[in-house]
């Protein structure tokens, strides 16, 4: 038996500690002076078991015991998935300041988008995934980038899953409301697939933080025209806005704008700005 050279250990404070096999991540809390114990293997041979099951010691006559604990801990962090993602377009006609691609420090500026050959191969993989493990509730996003700038290619995904493929799947797009008109929105109402508007509030708080790359337009202008026609055709839709500073401080004129446009679902998106400049040293 000897300890893994996964074995790590993290000061929690002044009384215990987490020990942890950086592969399995299966964390136990242990008091602080029984590390020694740990190391040098003066353990109750219960908790000896614990640790092997952990990953913590390994037995070496017989390296397959090994084997078999890392497979086990790996499939206790699998999860199924039952939501895709599909980036249907990495292109936005957004370039809004707070925008995690936008801002990426590993961004190209080279935009794709997707074509139906690719969806197709991914939406297949994500079916069949669900279908051999059972799932019954399951989604799939049309995400972005903005996704209506790839709008035919996502009629024809639509038409697939829904005429070809499992027609009670829940689909959802999400979209910076710009874009839409009453055409694509009876199309997606008639094909029952939900719709996410990202907008943050009241114009002075939107349009503060997401703005059109070209021209001096208002994306809340926009943005709101689309917000109105589904209001108008009785469809049903969310908001997704994105939780800054100015959203918290001024909270009451956020709450009568909701009320004031018939805002009946709201995502709240904490708030998370990144830059190429960010001094991490300071959270070390």
């Amino acid at each position: 038996m000897k300890l893994s050279k996964y074995f790590h250990y993290i000061e929690m404070n002044n009384k215990y500690i987490a020990v942890f096999n950086s592969i399995l991540m299966q964390i136990i809390y242990v008091k602080k002076e029984k590390l020694d114990d740990i190391k040098s293997f003066k353990l109750s041979e219960d908790e000896k078991k614990i640790m092997i099951e952990n990953g913590i010691y390994e037995t070496t006559s017989d390296m397959e015991d090994i084997y078999n604990v890392l497979k086990t801990g790996i499939h206790k962090q699998a999860k199924i998935p039952t939501i895709m993602y599909l980036n249907v377009s990495t292109y936005c006609n957004l370039a809004c300041k707070y925008c995690f691609i936008e801002n990426s420090p590993l961004s190209s500026q080279k935009y794709e988008k997707m074509s139906f050959e690719t969806a197709k191969i991914a939406i297949d993989k994500f079916l069949a995934e669900l279908d051999k493990n059972e799932i019954v509730d399951s989604q799939i996003i049309f995400y972005g980038g903005e996704p209506l700038t790839n709008w035919n290619v996502i009629k024809d995904i639509i038409n697939y899953i829904q005429d070809e493929k499992k027609s009670d799947i829940t689909l959802t797009i999400i979209t910076n409301g710009t874009l839409l008109n009453k055409e694509i929105i009876s199309y997606l109402m008639s094909h029952h697939i939900g719709i996410g508007i990202s907008i943050d509030g009241p114009k002075f708080i939107n349009d503060k933080n997401r703005i059109f790359k070209s021209g001096n337009e208002s994306v809340y202008e926009k943005a709101m025209n689309s917000i109105k026609l589904l209001n108008d055709m009785n469809s049903s839709y969310c908001v997704s806005a994105t939780v800054t500073p100015d959203v918290v401080e001024n909270e009451d004129e956020v709450l009568e704008w909701l009320i004031d446009n018939k805002i009946k679902n709201i995502f709240w998106n904490l708030y998370h700005y990144s830059t190429k400049d960010n001094n991490w040293e300071k959270h070390s």
